[in-house]
Protein backbone atom coordinates (compact mmCIF):
# COMPACT_ATOMS: atom_id res chain seq x y z
CA UNK A 1 0.00 0.00 0.00
CA UNK A 2 1.32 3.80 -0.72
CA UNK A 3 0.26 7.37 -1.04
CA UNK A 4 0.78 9.61 -4.00
CA UNK A 5 0.22 13.09 -3.17
CA UNK A 6 -1.78 15.06 -4.98
CA UNK A 7 -2.49 19.01 -5.49
CA UNK A 8 -5.09 20.65 -3.77
CA UNK A 9 -5.72 22.76 -6.96
CA UNK A 10 -9.49 24.12 -7.07
CA UNK A 11 -10.29 22.17 -2.75
CA UNK A 12 -7.95 24.64 -0.94
CA UNK A 13 -10.98 27.05 -0.65
CA UNK A 14 -12.74 24.31 1.61
CA UNK A 15 -9.94 23.77 3.62
CA UNK A 16 -9.57 27.05 4.34
CA UNK A 17 -13.57 27.60 4.99
CA UNK A 18 -14.12 24.60 7.07
CA UNK A 19 -10.89 25.10 9.05
CA UNK A 20 -9.32 28.50 9.16
CA UNK A 21 -6.77 28.21 12.15
CA UNK A 22 -5.25 25.30 11.40
CA UNK A 23 -5.78 25.02 7.64
CA UNK A 24 -4.19 22.08 6.08
CA UNK A 25 -2.57 20.90 9.48
CA UNK A 26 -1.81 17.37 9.26
CA UNK A 27 -3.86 17.27 6.05
CA UNK A 28 -3.46 16.59 2.42
CA UNK A 29 -5.14 14.97 -0.61
CA UNK A 30 -3.70 11.84 -1.72
CA UNK A 31 -3.96 8.59 -3.88
CA UNK A 32 -4.41 5.20 -2.14
CA UNK A 33 -2.79 2.97 -4.30
CA UNK A 34 -3.43 -1.10 -2.78
CA UNK A 35 -1.68 -3.34 -4.77
CA UNK A 36 -2.92 -6.60 -4.70
CA UNK A 37 -2.70 -10.20 -6.37
CA UNK A 38 -6.30 -9.50 -8.76
CA UNK A 39 -4.68 -5.97 -9.75
CA UNK A 40 -4.31 -2.56 -8.30
CA UNK A 41 -7.39 -0.54 -6.58
CA UNK A 42 -6.40 3.17 -6.50
CA UNK A 43 -8.66 5.83 -4.37
CA UNK A 44 -8.71 9.55 -4.02
CA UNK A 45 -9.58 11.38 -0.68
CA UNK A 46 -7.75 12.91 1.94
CA UNK A 47 -4.91 11.60 4.55
CA UNK A 48 -4.54 12.98 8.28
CA UNK A 49 -1.55 12.25 10.55
CA UNK A 50 -1.78 14.10 13.42
CA UNK A 51 0.36 13.60 16.82
CA UNK A 52 -1.15 13.46 20.11
CA UNK A 53 0.85 12.65 23.47
CA UNK A 54 3.55 11.03 21.14
CA UNK A 55 1.27 9.34 19.37
CA UNK A 56 0.90 9.55 15.10
CA UNK A 57 -2.88 8.65 13.88
CA UNK A 58 -2.62 7.89 10.47
CA UNK A 59 -5.94 7.60 8.88
CA UNK A 60 -7.33 7.89 5.30
CA UNK A 61 -11.06 9.44 4.08
CA UNK A 62 -11.67 8.25 0.52
CA UNK A 63 -13.90 10.21 -1.63
CA UNK A 64 -16.09 6.72 -2.72
CA UNK A 65 -17.19 6.73 1.27
CA UNK A 66 -18.85 10.05 0.68
CA UNK A 67 -20.99 10.51 -2.41
CA UNK A 68 -17.54 10.65 -4.41
CA UNK A 69 -17.07 14.15 -2.76
CA UNK A 70 -14.09 15.67 -1.91
CA UNK A 71 -15.71 18.07 -0.14
CA UNK A 72 -17.70 15.95 2.16
CA UNK A 73 -14.59 13.43 2.91
CA UNK A 74 -12.51 16.45 3.65
CA UNK A 75 -15.36 17.58 5.91
CA UNK A 76 -15.27 14.26 8.14
CA UNK A 77 -11.14 13.76 7.23
CA UNK A 78 -10.94 17.84 9.51
CA UNK A 79 -13.91 16.64 11.82
CA UNK A 80 -11.68 13.38 12.70
CA UNK A 81 -8.80 15.52 12.91
CA UNK A 82 -9.98 17.73 15.19
CA UNK A 83 -11.50 15.28 17.68
CA UNK A 84 -8.04 13.87 17.96
CA UNK A 85 -6.17 17.21 18.56
CA UNK A 86 -9.01 17.87 21.47
CA UNK A 87 -7.34 14.55 22.89
CA UNK A 88 -3.83 16.55 23.59
CA UNK A 89 -2.75 17.28 26.89
CA UNK A 90 -1.98 21.14 27.60
CA UNK A 91 0.98 20.16 28.92
CA UNK A 92 2.20 18.32 26.37
CA UNK A 93 5.92 19.53 25.16
CA UNK A 94 7.00 19.54 21.39
CA UNK A 95 9.84 17.12 22.16
CA UNK A 96 10.40 13.64 23.22
CA UNK A 97 11.63 12.91 27.16
CA UNK A 98 12.53 8.94 25.96
CA UNK A 99 15.66 8.69 24.18
CA UNK A 100 14.51 7.84 20.67
CA UNK A 101 15.81 4.29 19.85
CA UNK A 102 17.85 5.63 16.56
CA UNK A 103 19.82 8.12 18.88
CA UNK A 104 24.05 7.40 19.18
CA UNK A 105 24.58 11.22 20.55
CA UNK A 106 23.10 9.94 23.92
CA UNK A 107 20.67 12.74 23.98
CA UNK A 108 17.69 13.86 22.29
CA UNK A 109 18.05 16.60 19.60
CA UNK A 110 21.56 16.81 19.42
CA UNK A 111 23.90 14.91 16.38
CA UNK A 112 27.01 15.25 14.62
CA UNK A 113 28.18 16.39 11.20
CA UNK A 114 30.71 15.22 9.45
CA UNK A 115 33.27 17.67 7.69
CA UNK A 116 31.47 18.41 4.42
CA UNK A 117 33.48 19.86 1.32
CA UNK A 118 32.82 21.24 -2.02
CA UNK A 119 34.96 21.69 -5.54
CA UNK A 120 36.32 25.35 -5.78
CA UNK A 121 36.67 27.01 -8.99
CA UNK A 122 39.79 25.05 -9.91
CA UNK A 123 38.87 22.02 -8.82
CA UNK A 124 40.49 22.32 -5.13
CA UNK A 125 38.44 20.54 -2.60
CA UNK A 126 37.16 23.47 -0.13
CA UNK A 127 35.58 23.19 3.40
CA UNK A 128 31.71 23.65 3.06
CA UNK A 129 30.64 23.16 6.71
CA UNK A 130 33.20 22.06 9.36
CA UNK A 131 32.45 18.95 11.66
CA UNK A 132 30.51 20.01 14.34
CA UNK A 133 28.07 19.35 16.85
CA UNK A 134 24.21 20.14 16.18
CA UNK A 135 21.32 21.24 18.61
CA UNK A 136 17.95 20.66 16.64
CA UNK A 137 14.75 21.65 17.57
CA UNK A 138 11.33 22.60 15.83
CA UNK A 139 8.74 24.49 17.07
CA UNK A 140 4.85 26.18 15.64
CA UNK A 141 5.94 30.05 14.64
CA UNK A 142 3.28 32.15 13.24
CA UNK A 143 4.61 33.44 9.67
CA UNK A 144 2.93 36.83 9.00
CA UNK A 145 3.69 36.18 5.02
CA UNK A 146 2.10 33.13 5.00
CA UNK A 147 -0.92 33.88 7.42
CA UNK A 148 -0.58 30.80 9.09
CA UNK A 149 1.41 28.31 11.75
CA UNK A 150 4.18 26.57 10.18
CA UNK A 151 6.94 24.40 11.91
CA UNK A 152 10.15 26.56 12.33
CA UNK A 153 12.91 24.30 12.43
CA UNK A 154 16.31 25.63 14.48
CA UNK A 155 19.41 24.10 14.44
CA UNK A 156 22.98 25.49 15.77
CA UNK A 157 26.06 24.31 15.25
CA UNK A 158 29.08 24.29 17.64
CA UNK A 159 32.34 24.04 15.78
CA UNK A 160 35.03 21.05 17.36
CA UNK A 161 37.65 23.09 16.04
CA UNK A 162 36.44 25.98 18.00
CA UNK A 163 35.29 24.28 21.17
CA UNK A 164 37.12 21.13 20.88
CA UNK A 165 35.61 17.73 20.61
CA UNK A 166 34.28 17.05 24.11
CA UNK A 167 32.98 20.71 24.88
CA UNK A 168 31.34 21.18 21.41
CA UNK A 169 29.12 18.22 22.87
CA UNK A 170 28.35 19.42 25.55
CA UNK A 171 27.64 23.24 24.69
CA UNK A 172 24.98 20.82 22.21
CA UNK A 173 23.41 19.33 24.85
CA UNK A 174 23.17 22.46 27.05
CA UNK A 175 21.71 24.42 23.43
CA UNK A 176 18.61 21.85 23.24
CA UNK A 177 18.33 21.46 26.87
CA UNK A 178 17.57 25.29 27.50
CA UNK A 179 15.35 25.25 24.40
CA UNK A 180 13.01 22.38 26.23
CA UNK A 181 13.42 24.23 29.53
CA UNK A 182 12.06 27.90 27.94
CA UNK A 183 9.33 25.71 26.70
CA UNK A 184 8.60 23.94 29.87
CA UNK A 185 8.56 27.59 31.10
CA UNK A 186 6.13 28.67 28.63
CA UNK A 187 3.39 26.31 29.67
CA UNK A 188 3.89 27.43 33.05
CA UNK A 189 5.90 24.09 34.25
CA UNK A 190 8.69 23.74 36.67
CA UNK A 191 12.24 23.70 34.36
CA UNK A 192 13.55 20.52 34.84
CA UNK A 193 16.67 20.31 36.33
CA UNK A 194 18.41 17.17 35.09
CA UNK A 195 20.16 17.04 31.41
CA UNK A 196 18.98 13.87 30.55
CA UNK A 197 22.19 12.63 28.61
CA UNK A 198 22.80 8.82 28.59
CA UNK A 199 26.27 7.65 28.17
CA UNK A 200 26.58 6.62 24.47
CA UNK A 201 28.72 3.73 23.34
CA UNK A 202 31.32 6.28 22.06
CA UNK A 203 31.56 7.85 24.74
CA UNK A 204 32.64 4.69 26.78
CA UNK A 205 35.08 3.77 24.24
CA UNK A 206 36.83 7.40 24.49
CA UNK A 207 36.85 7.14 27.83
CA UNK A 208 34.37 10.49 28.15
CA UNK A 209 31.33 10.72 30.51
CA UNK A 210 31.67 8.52 33.63
CA UNK A 211 29.86 11.27 35.87
CA UNK A 212 28.38 13.07 32.48
CA UNK A 213 25.41 14.52 34.35
CA UNK A 214 27.59 15.97 37.21
CA UNK A 215 29.98 17.37 34.45
CA UNK A 216 26.92 18.91 32.86
CA UNK A 217 25.72 20.57 36.11
CA UNK A 218 28.69 22.11 36.27
CA UNK A 219 29.33 22.98 32.94
CA UNK A 220 29.39 26.91 31.78
CA UNK A 221 28.35 27.37 28.19
CA UNK A 222 29.65 29.59 25.39
CA UNK A 223 26.85 32.23 24.03
CA UNK A 224 28.62 32.48 21.01
CA UNK A 225 26.72 29.91 18.47
CA UNK A 226 25.79 29.37 14.29
CA UNK A 227 22.70 28.77 14.02
CA UNK A 228 20.69 27.85 10.82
Amino acid sequence: MAYKSLPNTGLEFQVETFDPELKGKYLRRYRKIDKRKNGTAQKEGWLIWPVVNGKRYHEFFSDDKYNDSPAESLLAALQRRNEILAMRNPNEMPYRKELIQSNVSGRNGVSFAKERHKTGAKGQQIVHQAACWCATWSEDVWSEKKGKTIKKTTCKKFSIKKYGFWNAYKQAVYARWNWENKMRQAKGLEPQKEFGVNRADWMIEQKLGKNLETEMQNFTPTKSSKSS
